[in-house]
């Protein structure tokens, strides 16, 4: 009855039954006002939330004559508000308000308001509301943490990066100066080796407070990194106030520190950054970084002002600008392929295309180097379209090839995202290639993402229409609420490295769960990138996470030799190449042999076949398997029936294409569900001694041979049939009598 009232069609009084007993359990607030606003009926809920009672707010009138709209839809009273304290129009919508409850004082809630016609025809409205406090105190925790260090309670780099650009504003209006002190200090991992973590982890909250102790209220300390801090210099008129502070940094850093026992005397090196002309947050970044590591350079304990390095470090950007114009002219670039995998299953299911620069000067580029370089010299673009290309090139050859690489996600820039040409260039590359949309994964960062116009928003949701998925990359390091992401409608959320990086911190830990959750409450997958442990594995697949990706499962390689992992995943490590190279050398005996008599016709389904046929003969030549499974052994048939499922997803498709009847899908459906069984039987059947590894090898070939030649062979002929102009009935037909004939 509620959903009555809210789609705005005619509904029973709110006296009837029904109506009374489905309002008063609703978990909102409802309220139903006739056309002049007056209260009609109020559930449990609102009076909970008002502290009032039905009777008293029943026949009570919402809404003041005297303030009427243009269209002359009356107004809430001051009961409800906008967030600006404004009167909340009685319109039908979704509304962020204010309510004042007698009990519970000045309430944040949302408003929904329905018009409707009730049952003697004559209009009204439904108000529902939920109180929002809960919801807005978590937003709050979460912001907290993700912009807080967890072990000294100071601004993070997503903080000290916030207010750099505040400073950095208010100094293009005022022109106030202001310095960066980027602080690290020495042989930390000394400390830690020597001495244990948790003395380590009280060294770096004493040097917190003393830097603390050291600057000016108006000033920042942040922790940046496991052993870096940062301070925020505000009001400098000349770098000798900035080396002052620095100086006093250097000093109370040097002071010793007695900790359980133990008296240390750390060091620090500070490099000093201070803003002049037109410098910005990135380039202050990068100048305090370099004047940091000349400072390291001259033998630590020390600091050294920017003034003695911009020269350089200017000097080297311009020639790596000027090298990276000719990049793609002289064919530098490459594309490299992580593999991302299932968390629950283990297996890959995308990758994520990275770019890579070999210079034969520079050598190897980092990308956190070339690209800010790119964007700032409006290089994006070019480089952008380049990386579409290859994409698409790689998707067609992996896709003639059947190689199931599950989805390409590559990364989208601000810049890139504002261009209306690139979105255009996309279409065309991939609609050129007739790659399935469904195989492509766009990331862009959660900056980008909760900054972008309506027309790039339009874009996005254009190409999710079409079969993209969007992730939102990075999340954690932006500004988004969780009511904007709410509204997004993005497809997975990434959460950003750094939190993995800190796993073992109860704080980011705790992100890294809420943020799982988060995603799933918003029905979107959730991807943990930056995997380089079995800890952060076991973390992540303890709280659910979807996906991930990362060094300890699988580093960036060339596509060639990703081809080879989707086959075998234990090419993803070094330790699994040679597990995987030993358990194939372990015999030379042939299960099933491939025979001519094995091809269907159709291309992809045969290659398909022979990488069967290839699994198949692997398990048997990795041991004789008469007690338990060896941890190759036992990958290699989950391996076998993943790729089995893989198959017939790609026969279905193909026959979906061809327009193949269903009974013939219902059949390739039994046969491919009959070998996953085996396999699975398999699996319990070893457990327990009741089955071997020969048996198994050959009820997986006899079942691949009947297969083949009982329904694909068969799916073949359809298809040549259906090619040459026969309906699908017909040609169903055709083939099933081709078959009895050949049995008899």
């Amino acid at each position: 009855m509620a959903s009555c009232y809210l789609t705005g069609t005619a509904v029973c009084p709110p006296s009837s039954l029904e109506c009374c007993v489905v309002l008063q359990q609703c978990g909102e607030g409802i309220l139903c006002l006739d056309a002049k606003g007056r209260v009609n009926y109020a559930n449990l809920r609102a009076c909970e939330v008002l502290g009032a009672t039905a009777d008293t707010l029943v026949g009570t009138e919402l809404f003041d004559d005297g303030h009427l709209q243009e269209d002359d839809r009356p107004l809430l009273p001051p009961l409800f508000r906008g967030e600006d304290g404004e009167t909340l129009p009685l319109s039908p919508g979704m509304h962020q308000a204010r309510v004042s409850s007698a009990t519970h004082g000045d309430l944040p809630v949302d408003c929904r308001i329905a018009a409707v016609t009730l049952a003697d025809g004559d209009l009204g409205y439904v108000v529902s509301f939920h109180d929002t406090r809960d919801q807005i105190a978590t937003e709050e925790r979460l912001t907290y943490l993700a912009h807080h260090d967890p072990l000294t309670d100071l601004p993070n780099r997503r903080l000290v990066s916030e207010r750099l650009d505040y400073e950095i504003s208010r100094a293009r209006r005022y022109g106030d100066g202001f310095a960066l002190h980027l602080i690290d200090l020495d042989d930390f991992k000394g400390v830690n080796d020597r001495f244990g973590h948790p003395v380590g982890d009280k060294l770096l909250i004493a040097l917190a407070d003393r830097f603390r102790c050291a600057v000016r209220e108006s000033d920042t300390v942040a922790r940046i990194g496991g052993d870096e801090f940062a301070v925020i210099q505000v009001a400098v008129d000349d770098p000798e106030n900035a080396a002052a502070l620095a100086a006093k940094l250097l000093s109370v850093a040097q002071a010793a520190v007695h900790l359980d026992g133990f008296e240390l005397f750390p060091g620090v090196t500070i490099g000093v950054a201070v803003r002049e002309n037109e410098t910005s947050a990135e380039e202050l970044w990068r100048h305090a970084d370099a004047a940091m590591y000349q400072a390291k350079a001259r033998g630590k304990n020390t600091f050294v002002v920017v003034d003695d390095v911009i020269t350089e470090a200017v000097e080297a950007d311009s020639r790596l600008v000027c090298a990276l114009g000719n990049a793609i002219d002289y064919q530098q670039f490459h594309l490299v392929y992580q593999p991302q995998f299932s968390v629950d299953r283990g297996a890959i299911v995308g990758v994520e295309a990275l770019l890579r620069w070999h210079h034969p000067e520079f050598g190897d580029v980092p990308p956190s180097t070339f690209i800010p370089l790119a964007e700032r010299h409006r290089m994006i673009e070019p480089i952008g379209t380049w990386v579409l290309v290859e994409i698409c090139r790689q998707a067609r050859a992996w896709i003639n090839a059947a190689i199931p690489f599950g989805r390409i996600a590559f990364n989208l820039s601000q810049l890139q995202l504002a261009n209306r040409e690139h979105f255009a260039a996309l279409i065309t590359l991939v609609d050129a290639a007739e790659i399935p949309w469904s195989m492509l994964e766009i990331e862009v960062t959660e900056t980008a993402y909760f900054g972008a116009s309506r027309d790039v928003l339009a874009m996005l949701e254009e190409l999710q229409r079409r079969g993209v998925r969007i992730a939102i990359d990075d999340y954690g390091t932006g500004h988004s609420s969780l009511l904007a992401l709410r509204r997004m409608r993005a497809n997975s959320l990434k959460i950003d490295r750094a939190f993995i990086e800190d796993y073992r911190e109860a704080e980011s830990a705790g992100i890294i769960r809420e943020t799982i959750a988060l995603a799933h409450a918003l029905g979107m997958a959730a991807i943990a990138e930056g995997i380089e442990s079995p800890e952060q594995q076991a973390l992540i697949e303890r709280f659910g996470c979807d996906r991930s990706q990362g060094f300890h499962l699988g580093i960036p390689v060339e596509a060639g030799r990703l081809e080879r992992m989707f086959f075998d995943p234990g090419l993803a490590t070094v330790a699994g190449n040679e597990s995987a190279s030993a358990a194939r050398a372990a015999t030379e005996e042939v299960i099933l042999p491939w025979c001519n008599d094995y091809e269907t016709g159709i291309a992809q389904i045969d290659l398909q076949h022979h990488r069967l046929v290839e699994l198949i003969n692997l398990l048997g030549k990795s041991g004789h398997g008469n007690g338990a499974l060896t941890e190759d052994q036992n990958e290699l048939l989950h391996e076998i029936a993943r790729y089995v499922d893989y198959h017939f997803r790609c026969e279905e498709a193909f026959m979906a294409r061809h327009h193949v009847v269903d009974h013939h899908v219902e059949h390739h459906q039994i046969t491919h569900g009959s070998a996953l069984r085996m396999v699975v039987d398999a699996l319990g059947s070893f457990r327990d001694g009741r089955s071997t590894l020969p048996d198994l090898c050959k009820g997986l070939a006899r079942w691949l041979e009947s297969h083949i030649h009982a329904e694909d062979k068969m799916l073949g002929e359809q298809i040549v049939a259906i090619n040459r102009g026969s309906t699908p009935i017909e040609a169903y037909r055709q083939a099933m009598l081709s078959a009895a004939l050949e049995a008899r």
